[in-house]
């Protein structure tokens, strides 16, 4: 545990977060044995092993025969892993009784999409405008998030008439086109 969804689809993790997983495991032997928890990483899609950390609470465990136990760890994705370039995670018990007595489960994971924005205005937040003249925002937008991403900008407008004035006026939303990560526009 956790498990995705669907089975055979990544499970998302959001990346500089703590995710608790519970692995266990079963003692197929006829005695007594110790057993020790280790993690390791497959990433065949990218260029370089993703730095994951995994912080284990109890790696080992010492469990009689035909027993269970359950260990925990806590799986955190680093801030630099691409977002939906999934990689998997074998975590593995094994014995020290010395007979390559092994379990090993995987977890299939990515890091989630991150929706992070810098949103600079680059002209002033205020415009004097008459009525039925056009005005024009300026913005550079900046993806900081982890995935190629859009932005929507849906404009609220607050206007203050003079006199009996009671013009109606509207603002259309701005739509982007796909930003890369660290791209602007």
């Amino acid at each position: 545990e956790p498990l995705p969804a669907t089975q055979g689809e990544p499970l998302s993790l959001n990346v500089s977060e703590p995710h608790r997983f519970l692995l266990f495991l079963q003692n197929p032997g006829n005695g007594e044995d110790t057993f020790v928890l280790t993690a390791s990483i497959e990433s065949p899609n990218h260029a370089s092993t993703p730095e994951v950390d995994v912080t284990f609470y109890d790696p080992q465990k010492t469990l009689g025969a035909l027993s269970t136990g359950i260990g925990s760890v806590d799986v955190e994705l680093s801030e630099e892993i691409p977002a939906l370039l999934p990689f998997t995670i074998r975590f593995t018990w094994t014995s020290l009784g010395g007979d390559t007595v092994a379990q090993s489960t995987s977890a299939y994971v990515q890091a989630a999409p991150s929706h992070e924005w810098d949103v600079a205005l680059l002209n002033q937040s205020s415009i004097e405008a008459a009525p039925g003249t056009s005005v024009q925002f300026d913005f550079n937008l900046t993806n900081m998030g982890n995935a190629p991403d859009h932005l929507t900008i849906v404009p609220l407008l607050h206007i203050v008439g003079f006199g009996n004035d009671s013009v109606l006026w509207t603002a259309d939303e701005v739509n982007t086109s796909v930003i890369p990560v660290n791209g602007s526009t």
